[in-house]
């Protein structure tokens, strides 16, 4: 042990280290060869502490105990020590997993060493971590986000409870080259009981939102009238009654939202991040960041894909993993990312680009590129996909949009119909669906006697792209969703009245029957005056048994 008095005071960055399966490692090696290859991990371990100007305080057995007077030289050291450890000639080829843990605090220091509460948060945030894995705690990474290395950048986790810490922490995974990427959720006290700490904290801000009108349902049943719904939230209708019943207030403008998987996701562009809502409960179970601009996203199971420019993130209970596909397009067009899948496998595009993965680990399983917009100049096609009922489906193109299948095999896009109405420069729900053995999109004809728009809902022959209906509707449609058992449902704005002082647009949620080809449910979003800016019903999802529609702020 370092003697107390050459130890670094004032604000320091503690390392806590220690081998994963150590016992396993000295039943297989025995005593003597164990005790060779704990000597070298420690040589490797001291090597990189004392190349970032830290120092070891204590070690017992397979565990280290280091200090930093910089949090940046302590990720340092740590990247280092997972670089060397995992390239190393190990006997019998065994794998050495260590796991590392950083904390940063102002301890004081006595004769046995460093004295205070950081060192325990510190050994926790340690033991929290698997083998290969770096794990940081909220104030670590406040110190090091600024100074992080090229090429190094921090996953947010998500707050846990560990053991003997009365608080949830906040702990950051480093993403580095020559780190494994992939965890399973970190090794701390049952997701359960953190989950009800989420809700209680969500529940208070609740409370705060009703002051401003808010009506947030506590269980799924459904109040006796329609409630009215606010801004920046979630509406909740049941697609039946065809009425609200309830919203999520979110703090935030939502720019999507999924209901396939277990959990509702909504999505936050400008913030990065992807919240999810319990569907019975109604309440947000959590939020976590996210390594782009989110574009779009897919649900399946207890797992949301999300893409975003050049990748895709993979979130699941274990946290959220970064999957880089190719280099973010570069021109004039700005191409968004579209994710869908089957359930087995994940589509991503971009632009031409096209990648495969498979849903069960996130392996990169292709990557391909599909053919260019006919006379359309070079980087200006982009490729939205979409797999419904056994097709994948795609629309390209932005001066001639239109829509068609892709098959894979030979990389190829076939469309089936044309429409300018069909949207590319845009992300999150798209205002184009399928269901009921048809295509559907929103657009627009001039009545030639009164020479005004006349909205339409039109539906195409997925074979032949013949339109065999076109519904008027009194909302001109920015995006949709099929629910199986009550219809296809739209959002848009349906009117607009003048004041001296602005313009107040009306958002209106729309239900469309198939088989009478009627609109029989039209579920106005907000009461007026609202929305000068007509920014509201930024996505729509079905799932749950619930319509699920993202409003933004007015």
């Amino acid at each position: 042990m370092a003697p107390a008095g050459e130890l670094p005071s004032g604000t320091v960055t503690f390392l806590f280290t220690d081998i994963e399966g150590s016992t396993q490692l000295l039943k297989r090696l025995g005593r003597d060869r164990y005790a060779a290859l704990l000597a070298q991990h420690t040589r490797v371990l001291q090597d990189a502490v004392t190349g970032s100007e830290g120092r070891v305080v204590d070690t017992q057995g397979d565990a280290l105990f280091c200090t930093f007077r910089s949090a940046g030289d302590a990720v340092a050291a740590a990247i280092a020590a997972q670089r060397t450890l995992s390239t190393h000639e190990w006997p019998d080829q065994l794998p050495v997993r260590v796991r590392m843990g950083l904390h940063s605090g102002e301890p004081k220091t006595g004769q046995a060493g460093y004295v205070g509460i950081g060192v325990h948060r510190a050994a926790r945030v340690g033991a929290a971590a698997h083998g290969g894995q770096v794990l940081l705690s909220e104030t670590a990474r406040a110190l090091v986000s600024d100074d992080l290395p090229a090429g190094v950048s921090l996953r947010d986790l998500g707050r846990y409870r560990l053991k003997d810490i009365d608080e949830p922490m906040r702990l950051y995974q480093v993403v580095a080259d020559g780190l494994a990427n992939r965890f399973p959720q970190p090794r701390t006290l049952p997701r359960g009981r953190k989950r009800r700490v989420r809700h209680a904290v969500v529940g208070v801000l609740a409370v705060a939102g009703a002051v401003t009108g808010a009506v947030w349902l506590t269980t799924g049943s459904a109040p006796a009238g329609p409630v009215p719904l606010t801004a920046n939230s979630i509406a909740v209708l049941d697609p039946n009654a065809a009425r609200s019943v309830g919203d999520v207030p979110l703090g935030f403008t939502p720019t999507d939202v999924n209901a396939v998987g277990d959990e509702v996701w909504v999505l936050n562009r400008p913030a990065r991040t992807a919240t999810a809502i319990d569907p019975d409960t109604l309440k947000v179970a959590r939020t976590v960041g996210l390594d782009g601009d989110p574009d779009s996203q897919y649900a399946t199971g207890d797992t949301d894909w999300v893409a975003f420019a050049g990748g895709v993130d993979e979130i699941d209970g274990t946290g959220v993993s970064e999957i880089p596909l190719w280099r973010a397009p570069q021109g004039s067009v700005q191409c968004f990312a579209f994710v869908t899948g089957d359930g087995r496998h994940i589509w991503v595009s971009q632009g031409r680009n096209v990648a495969v993965l498979d849903a069960a680990n996130g392996n990169v399983l292709r990557r391909l590129q599909l053919p260019g917009e006919p006379d359309a100049p070079l980087g200006y096609t982009c490729y939205g996909l979409r797999y419904t009922s056994g097709v994948l489906l795609a629309i390209r193109g932005i001066a001639n949009p239109s829509i068609g299948t892709v098959d894979l095999d030979s990389a190829s896009y076939t469309p089936i119909a044309f429409s300018p109405t069909l949207a590319m420069q845009s992300f999150g729900s798209a205002n184009w669906a399928a269901g009921f053995g048809s295509y559907w999109i929103g657009s627009q004809t001039i009545d030639t006697k009164s020479g005004r728009f006349v909205r339409n809902l039109t539906r195409l022959d997925p074979t032949s792209g013949d339109i065999t209906d076109k519904i008027i509707s009194p909302v001109g449609f920015s995006n949709f969703a099929v629910d199986p058992a009550s219809g296809v449902w739209g959002t848009g704005i349906a009117g607009e009245a003048f004041s001296a002082a602005q313009v107040f647009r009306f958002a209106r949620a729309v239900r469309a029957d198939p088989s009478s080809g009627q609109i029989t449910a039209v579920v106005p979003l907000h009461h007026f005056p609202c929305c000068p800016n007509g920014a509201v019903g930024n996505g729509v999802a079905a799932g749950h048994g619930r319509v699920w529609i993202a409003l933004g702020s007015p």
